[in-house]
């Protein structure tokens, strides 16, 4: 083989034997570019230490849920009724006699539907302990039956 010149058998080798050089270079570059990238990647997002969590001072339990339960009986004790759910049902039958069924049903959804939006408007569900869920269930019970 003499430089410039072509040997004779040359022509009947496959392309891809003669390109081995080419693909050999586009692998080492496809390589150097994902190792490039990762590179970049590792820099830009390190890889953090796992932060050790400290536990919050711990209460004793038996006082918080005693505070609960202490929440919990005020509560009841100032919403007490003067009457119970069996007297109102029966006191709904003898007023609306045959429509009483379907006319409760109908006013619990409604009542149900209000008090779900006024528990929204408070954000209950992201109270951060039980008594101030109390107040703000009992605070949507109220708006909800104000007429």
């Amino acid at each position: 083989f003499f430089i410039g010149e072509q040997h004779e058998d040359w022509v009947n080798i496959p392309s891809y034997k003669k390109d081995w050089r080419r693909y050999a270079l586009g692998a080492v570059l496809t390589i150097g570019a994902v190792v490039f990238v990762f590179y970049e990647y590792s820099i830009r997002y390190p890889r953090s230490e796992p932060e050790v969590t400290r536990k919050p001072p711990q209460l004793n339990k038996s006082e918080e849920h005693f505070d609960f339960l202490e929440h919990a009986h005020r509560a009841q004790a100032e919403v007490a009724p003067d009457f119970s759910l069996d007297e109102v049902k029966v006191e709904f039958e003898k007023k609306w006699e045959g429509k009483a069924r379907s006319l409760l049903c109908s006013a619990c959804k409604i009542v149900a539907h209000q008090i779900g939006v006024e528990l929204d408007e408070r954000n209950a569900t992201d109270q951060p302990n039980p008594a101030s869920l109390l107040n703000a269930t009992k605070e949507a019970v109220l708006a909800a039956c104000q007429p």
